[in-house]
C-alpha cells in the first residue's frame, strides 16, 4: 500500500471518530475544555502535535540516509581488508 492510500484512510478514519465523538456526545464536551484552557496552553499543545507529526514525516528519511552511509562505509571497509589481504598475499608469496 502506497502513502497516498494510506494517508486516504487515515483520513477516512480520522473523520468517522470526529462522526463518532459528534453524535455521542464528546465531541462538545472537548471543544468546551478546550475552550476554557488559556490561548498559550492550546498554542503549546498544537505545537506539540506539529512537532510530533514532522518527527513522524522525516523519521523514515533519516532511516533511509543511515541505511545509505552505513553501506557506503561497509564498501569502504570491505575494499580495504581485500587491499589488506592481496599485500599480505604478496608479502607472504615472495618469502
Amino acid at each position: 500500500m502506497n502513502a497516498k492510500a494510506k494517508r486516504s484512510l487515515f483520513l477516512i478514519f480520522a473523520l468517522v471518530a470526529v462522526y463518532v465523538m459528534q453524535q455521542l456526545g464528546w465531541l462538545s464536551g472537548v471543544i468546551n475544555y478546550i475552550g476554557a484552557l488559556p490561548f498559550w496552553v492550546v498554542l503549546v499543545m498544537v505545537g506539540i502535535l506539529v512537532s510530533f507529526w514532522q518527527y513522524l514525516k522525516h523519521a523514515n528519511d533519516d532511516e533511509e540516509e543511515d541505511e545509505q552511509w552505513i553501506e557506503q562505509e561497509g564498501a569502504i571497509y570491505i575494499r580495504r581488508m581485500e587491499a589488506e589481504r592481496e599485500r599480505r598475499g604478496k608479502k607472504t608469496g615472495t618469502d
